[in-house]
């Protein structure tokens, strides 16, 4: 439950979600989007919290976190989105 608590706030700055819009109006597209995002972030969330050992008690944004999570297991500082920035079309 800390590793999807500490996510919300990430989750609510998600780009494309019309958060006044009632759930059950969500297009396919929309929903997909929305699960995707969480999906995401939770799983960034739940890594952190696994390789500290124990619950996530402070209020770090998921990509704060992952960033910690990666350098733990001697990875980059950087999370695994922001290594697949995608390339500007011409």
């Amino acid at each position: 439950m800390g590793a999807i608590a500490a996510i919300l706030p990430d989750l609510s700055e998600t780009p494309g979600i019309d958060w006044a819009k009632p759930l059950a109006s969500w297009s396919r597209e929309e929903m997909l989007a929305f699960l995707t995002a969480a999906f995401a972030l939770i799983r960034k969330g739940m890594i952190a919290r696994d390789l500290s050992g124990g619950t996530i008690t402070r209020k770090s944004s998921a990509a704060q976190l992952a960033r910690q999570a990666n350098a733990a297991a001697g990875g980059p500082l950087m999370t695994s989105d922001e290594l697949n920035d995608p390339i500007g079309r011409l």
